[in-house]
């Protein structure tokens, strides 16, 4: 499967003791951001899931449609940035944890892959 983790701009995904099970599939991590539509699709368009970090990317209907291979997307707290219906409507299943003050960045962004996997193995 190929999975996009956004959001990574300090380059902690690849020590996290979760990050070895994904070792059967093909992962990109972006360290970089962007809002931007077009540079987005382009990143993303062989993504069939996109582990989201941060909840500053906006996966609105107008890239989802630019995303045929997307199957799953997954993140760790809110996600007023999303949009639902067009997930729905394109058969995208959203899998998110609740963000908790208590837990510390670290212990999010493996909460956030942990998610990916599991779901990944259904």
């Amino acid at each position: 499967m190929n999975i996009a983790i956004l959001d990574d701009e300090f380059d902690t995904v690849r020590t996290l003791e979760c990050y070895p099970q994904l070792a059967a599939h093909k992962v990109t991590i972006w360290r970089d951001h962007s809002k931007d539509t077009a540079v987005l699709a382009e990143r993303l368009k062989d993504a069939e899931a996109i582990v989201m970090l941060r909840e500053r990317t906006p996966i609105r209907a107008d890239l989802i449609a630019r995303l045929p291979k997307l199957k799953m997307l997954t993140l760790n707290g809110p996600y007023p940035h999303v949009d639902l219906d067009a997930c729905t409507a394109r058969g995208v299943v959203l899998c998110a944890g609740k963000r908790s003050e208590e837990h510390t960045s670290e212990l999010q962004s493996q909460s956030t892959i942990s998610y990916a996997v599991f779901c990944l193995k259904k």
